[in-house]
């Protein structure tokens, strides 16, 4: 027979074999009475586990929340984190594809319930034959059970109990000579293909999505500087701009006199191009009536040039230019190399790092840190 108590009290009723307390929840918002029911072979196993649940509420914990997968959990994490921060749908898209082997492992175990055992089969788990290295998923999940601890949703982030997975060792970037990229930059010259992205990347240190994205009025002749305010994105053959990848990737790069004579240049001769061809065949998109978004390094059309349609004139660029090892060379070279050689020229680190716009000084010393310790090791011998 069930005996009845107030809010926070119990219930308890037996049937058959198994006895069931009954937590009566307090009055939510919406002026709606919940209870929580658990059934055990005994009265004292009942009430222990609705009392492991009081206990959970009156610490104000997310009692709602906590009832829901992992997978359900993920989603309303990333809907909600895209807002608050403004994830670029790039980061959404990785988190996204990082989640997929994560869900596949313990996407239906309650948030309640989980534990390192859970986590471990999270990141080392292969149901889906997923490549995705386990530190990628490491680092996932403990942004997502990071946010459940702050927010009551789990008593504890089973994540700071654990060691994280070894980080595969990653290959050193590739740094040109001052040789190598005037063998690059001349043979741009002689085809006449990206010469003006090639010497920007180099001059700059600019990402690839910054220069996309980077329009006329960006470019102050008189100081003269590339103003850096925006990036371009490409997901799932989807185009965009966006803000930049980091608060300080907002910036000013000073640019010197033989690349605003560049710019100069190739504004005149975009603006031939686009009275000379109106009309432009795009191959399966057909023919396209030029447009002037005011790019500064459109595709023929006028429109946001795709990554692999930049990649595949640069290969040929790099190839043709006679450099060693060709296909070790992106983009990205082009901004690594000049962060390499501007420290070798003696440029200080903390301008380096406002230059680039990374997130902080700390990244680029953990990346360039070596080099100007070396740099000023030249300098201090130059008295002697």
């Amino acid at each position: 027979m069930a005996t009845k108590r107030g809010a926070g009290e119990f219930e308890i009723t037996r049937r058959g074999a198994n006895y069931t307390a009954r937590y009566r929840l307090p009055i939510s918002a919406d002026g709606r009475r919940r209870r929580k029911s658990f059934t055990a072979p005994s009265r004292k196993q009942a009430i222990a586990a609705a009392s492991a649940y009081r206990d959970r509420v009156e610490l104000g914990l997310e009692f709602v929340k906590a009832e829901s997968s992992f997978e359900e959990y993920f989603g309303d994490w990333l809907k909600s984190e895209t807002a608050r921060k403004n994830y670029r749908p790039k980061t959404v898209a990785s988190y996204s594809q990082i989640s997929k082997p994560i869900i596949a492992e313990i996407g239906n175990v309650k948030m309640v319930d989980l534990t390192s055992h859970h986590v471990d089969r999270a990141i080392f788990g292969n149901k889906l034959g997923s490549k995705l290295a386990p530190d990628n998923r490491w680092m996932l999940i403990n942004l997502v059970l990071k946010h459940a601890f702050k927010r009551k949703v789990i008593e504890q982030n089973p994540c700071l109990y654990m060691d994280p997975p070894a980080v595969k060792p990653v290959d050193e970037q590739r740094a040109l000579s001052t040789t190598e990229l005037a063998q690059i930059i001349q043979t741009a010259e002689r085809l006449g293909i990206l010469e003006t992205e090639i010497k920007v990347l180099a001059s700059t240190g600019l990402r690839i999505g910054e220069l996309k994205a980077l329009c006329w009025d960006d470019v102050d002749y008189e100081t003269p500087a590339i103003n850096v305010s925006k990036t371009s994105f490409e997901v799932a053959g989807e185009f965009g701009v966006g803000a930049p990848k980091s608060r300080n990737g907002t910036r000013s790069v000073e640019i010197s006199e033989p690349v605003v004579r560049q710019l100069q240049n190739h504004r005149a001769q975009q603006e031939v191009q686009a009275v000379l061809t109106p009309i432009v065949r795009m191959g399966k998109s057909g023919n396209i009536a030029h447009q002037n978004n005011g790019l500064v390094f459109p595709n023929a059309a006028g429109q946001l040039r795709r990554a692999q349609d930049f990649n595949k004139l640069l290969r040929r660029v790099v190839i043709e230019s006679g450099v060693t090892d060709p296909t070790t060379i992106t983009a990205h070279t082009f901004r690594h190399s000049h962060s390499m050689l501007a420290l070798a020229a003696g440029l200080d680190i903390f301008f380096l790092s406002r230059r680039l716009g990374h997130s902080s000084i700390s990244t680029t010393a953990d990346k360039y840190g070596h080099v100007a310790l070396h740099s000023q090791t030249l300098g201090a011998t130059v008295i002697d």
